[in-house]
């Protein structure tokens, strides 16, 4: 774990999402996002990207930024001009928002919530997560739920591009049940349409297959009595029983592309598709639909009608204790350092005196005991002074102020 500042002044986030480039974009940045990872953390800056098909997001816990800022100019490349930035308080109550869901195109979706602790997980792999950054990514998958839970309503994977897309299908189809569904894909967003699947539908049969069939294997495992495992060599066999289809894939290169819609293309056209990889397998046509016609779907169901003011109103008070709690602690540290500060120049100050008294023995513990007795005394007040500055004062930098006023006049006197 690496340690930067203990408050939130370092933090400085660099935004790029779907909100201003196109996915086709975001999807490159995401597959050089471990490099970019590895060359800040080479350079000891305490670093997460959050790196998902809608948004690149840098952040970095330094109290210089800029001087990292050349790796991450480099990373983004043509598209910097578009990167927004937050810093300090900013910063934590982006990722806050971000992992809430309230900046994705399915307000309160839960993939985003997932991705947040990866990117946390990925950096604590490498070693190159400060305590600070920590702190606030914890904080924010905490608030995510919450919001989703207490403020939104929604319950556990009922919100999400894997749902509606699941529901397109059986829009097309008028329905789900009874009929077979083929995934082609095993990320987590086909394990997220499953579980939405089987829970709101009674599918006749469930095939997973994917360019790794291992993978395959490990996602059918999440619903066994409905799911099956196939090659895709071997999903010719089973088309007859298959009613639609879903994918979601990676870009898992051109070779397994065509494997893919050559397939899909056995189906028939009018066995409805919907794929929501990106960039897309297929092509949007009748009956086949990509990431965008699920996004239009979701504004024809005002699956977005949440009250975003009171999730809003929930998160500025979550970060204004997370904020509070990060400034006790910083001065509990402060105080802390002061103590131990003053501690040992009681110390040193009663070992010089001994020494010029020529004491040892009983006398010289005497002498210790006062010169502690009376860094004590000096201590107690001015902890004291910093507690009644907390109650009524804001600004941090007044603590030192604070203990540098209290320190000359006690030495003056």
């Amino acid at each position: 774990m690496m340690i930067s500042s203990s408050g939130v002044e370092g933090l400085t986030c660099y935004s790029l999402t779907y909100r201003s480039v196109d996915i086709d974009s975001i999807a490159l940045l995401r597959l050089k996002s471990a490099e970019l990872r590895k060359q800040l953390c080479s350079t000891s800056t305490p670093c997460t990207v959050l790196a998902t098909c809608l948004r690149v997001e840098v952040y970095v816990d330094s109290p210089n930024p800029e001087a990292t800022e050349d790796h991450i100019k480099a990373f983004y490349g043509s598209l910097w001009p578009k990167v927004e930035r937050f810093y300090g308080a900013e910063a934590v109550k982006h990722i806050f928002e971000v992992s809430s869901g309230l900046h994705s195109q399915i307000i309160g979706e839960w993939e985003i919530l997932e991705q947040v602790e990866r990117a946390l997980a990925l950096s604590r792999e490498i070693k190159c997560a400060s305590q600070i950054m920590e702190r606030v990514f914890e904080r924010a998958v905490s608030i995510g739920r919450r919001v989703r839970e207490e403020v939104m309503g929604l319950s556990r994977d009922s919100r999400g591009y894997p749902q509606i897309a699941v529901e397109v299908l059986s829009k097309t189809l008028e329905t789900l049940n009874d009929k077979g569904v083929l995934f082609i894909g095993s990320g987590h967003a086909v394990r997220r349409a499953i579980r939405y699947l089987v829970s709101s539908y009674r599918p006749s049969i469930i095939i997973v297959t994917d360019t790794d069939y291992e993978r395959a294997i490990a996602t059918a495992s999440t619903c066994r009595e409905l799911c099956i495992p196939l090659r895709i060599d071997d999903v010719y066999k089973w088309l007859h029983l298959i009613n639609g289809v879903f994918i979601a894939l990676p870009n898992r290169g051109a070779d397994s592309v065509e494997r893919i819609r050559f397939l899909v293309e056995s189906l028939g056209r009018s066995t409805p598709v919907v794929d929501i990889s990106t960039p897309p397998v297929i092509e949007e046509r009748e009956n086949a639909y990509t990431f965008h016609s699920v996004q239009r779907l979701a504004e024809e169901m005002k699956i977005n009608s949440i009250d975003l003011e009171r999730a809003r109103a929930f998160i500025e008070e979550e970060l204004n204790s997370f904020l509070a709690a990060l400034k006790k602690g910083e001065m509990r540290e402060q105080i802390s350092t002061i103590m131990r500060g003053v501690e040992l120049i009681s110390e040193a100050s009663a070992e010089k005196l001994a020494r010029e008294l020529n004491v040892d023995g009983d006398r010289r513990e005497v002498v210790l005991a006062a010169f502690r007795n009376h860094a004590r005394k000096i201590l107690i007040p001015v902890i004291d002074a910093l507690t009644r500055i907390e109650a009524r004062d804001k600004n941090s930098s007044t603590y030192v102020d604070a203990i540098l006023s209290y320190l000359e006049k006690a030495y003056s006197s």
